[in-house]
């Protein structure tokens, strides 16, 4: 981390950066490619990262962990650019994805169900010829 002599701000390196926030490089320069953060100016031969894109980071994980994808979360950036928007738009997006992972785990309920079921089946004493589990799995309904 360098300290700015004139402005008093903390500024990283590309690495530095991805060290602090718990990033490879390379996910920062695909961001950077993908415009969801911008690519600061070269200055003296390197980039220099301020303290807003370890913001910037942590807000993309936090976003990536409750599900959402990289192009709903440049567009959650872009509308914090703007704080006097309504965040109408950001309250939908919010109810599919609730929507969204509300049927992904009523699909993973079934699917262990199903497992269960067939684990329950099965001795593990038979051969894979006779396998109550690999005949379930033929046998089962898509």
């Amino acid at each position: 981390m360098r300290i700015s002599k004139t402005q008093h701000e903390a500024f990283y390196t590309i690495g530095e950066l991805a060290e602090k926030v718990g990033v490879n490089v390379e996910t920062i320069r695909f961001y950077e490619r993908q415009k969801i953060i911008y690519q600061p100016k070269k200055d003296t031969g390197r980039r220099k990262y301020s303290a807003e894109f370890v913001e910037h980071l942590k807000f993309i994980k936090q976003a990536q962990k409750v599900g959402f994808s990289l192009t709903e979360i440049k567009e959650f950036m872009s509308l914090k650019l703007n704080p006097n928007k309504s965040c109408i738009s950001i309250k939908n997006k919010t109810s599919m994805k609730i929507d969204e992972v509300t049927d992904k785990i009523k699909n993973l309920q079934k699917m262990l169900k199903l497992l269960k079921k067939f684990e329950s089946k099965c001795d593990g004493n038979e051969t894979t010829g006779k396998c109550t589990i690999l005949d379930g799995l033929k046998e089962m309904e898509l």
